[in-house]
């Protein structure tokens, strides 16, 4: 949570794990430019992920490198790109070190822990980032629970889904996956990596998901389950708690992007998935850490093979200065 309002000290010293880089990047394949990335700050991790390919060494590529210095390296094409000729390739990417930054995190002092969020003493802010890790941790479990119960029902309900469907539906999606994610207590680095992992298997992804929100739709219909207006307001809130951004704010958002029918869905389907378990015989195990979050990676938007992509799923605002009276003029800039 630090790390937000951490400062940032440009160095001559060789880049080194966990640093900040501003780099800008070429990717060919053949001799054929694909894209280019304008800089990009670039926490230095093992891997480098995009919305279509990733580079797994990139810790090992980038450090040691010193500002002004070229590395060059592979990013492999996901084997869900469009473009059947591509997937599982290499494209030579050339990364070009503008700048080499040291991170440093704040002093817990009153004053910062008030502007950090009105916290009284740094026990406040360290119960509440246990609380967005215990939401997250819940999420996890709510998540193995939905898939053996959808797994469960997907048997006795076979059908086609048209591909034009799929297609329509991918970044509708992608955006609920990311709502439920904000409420859930990630932060803005581990949404992008959820992101960009989905988009390098589009389809399949968008597939599964709309199978799960038909199957889950019929029964919260026949059960007559639905969302109420404070279901609404707590979904709510907990993005503003996440964001740090005021619940009227994340509602005119969520109102302006058409996203309250993607809040409502997941409203429902946890519901309804909820009714389930009561009536179910759960049995808890153990997770490897393994298969949680990829630990060591981090995520820009950006494609390598120059894929239009006419949305961007939209970054939480951290904080809040514009003055009351100007909030509908900011809000048709967003």
């Amino acid at each position: 949570m630090l790390a937000k309002y951490a400062s940032l000290e440009a160095t001559d010293e060789p880049a080194a794990m966990g640093d900040k880089l501003l780099l800008t990047a070429k990717f060919e394949h053949g001799d054929k430019v694909t894209s280019e990335m304008d800089e990009e700050n670039v926490t230095l991790e093992a891997r480098l992920s995009f919305s279509d390919g990733v580079c797994e060494n990139f810790g090992e590529l980038m450090a040691g490198a010193k500002e002004g210095e070229t590395r060059t390296g592979k990013v492999t094409v996901a084997d869900g790109v469009e473009d059947e000729e591509k997937r599982g390739t290499e494209v030579d990417a050339t990364f070009h070190l503008v700048e080499v930054m040291k991170r440093g995190n704040p002093e817990l002092t009153p004053a910062f822990l008030e502007e950090l969020g009105d916290f009284e003493s740094e026990t406040d802010l360290r119960d509440f980032v246990r609380d967005s890790l215990a939401r997250q941790a819940d999420y996890r479990t709510q998540q193995e629970l939905r898939k053996a119960v959808v797994s469960l029902l997907a048997d006795s309900a076979s059908f086609e889904l048209p591909e034009s469907l799929v297609k329509r539906q991918t970044m509708r999606e992608l955006e609920r996956k990311v709502l439920e994610l904000r409420r859930s207590g990630f932060d803005e680095d581990s949404i992008r990596g959820f992101v960009n992992a989905s988009k390098q298997n589009a389809q399949a992804t968008t597939e599964a998901a709309l199978r799960e929100h038909f199957i889950l739709e019929q029964i919260a219909e026949e059960e007559s389950v639905d969302a109420d207006d404070s279901d609404y307001d707590a979904e709510i809130a907990l993005i503003a708690q996440q964001s740090d951004t005021p619940e009227r704010r994340v509602r005119a958002r969520l109102e302006k992007q058409g996203q309250m029918d993607a809040l409502r869905n997941q409203i429902v389907e946890r519901k309804v998935i909820e009714m389930i378990v009561e009536s179910a015989k759960v049995t808890e195990e153990p997770v490897d850490k393994k298969s949680g979050d990829k630990a060591g990676e981090f995520a820009v938007y950006h494609s390598v093979l120059n894929t239009k992509e006419a949305d961007v799923i939209p970054e939480a605002k951290y904080e809040d200065n514009t003055p009351a009276n100007a909030e509908k003029d900011t809000d048709k800039k967003d």
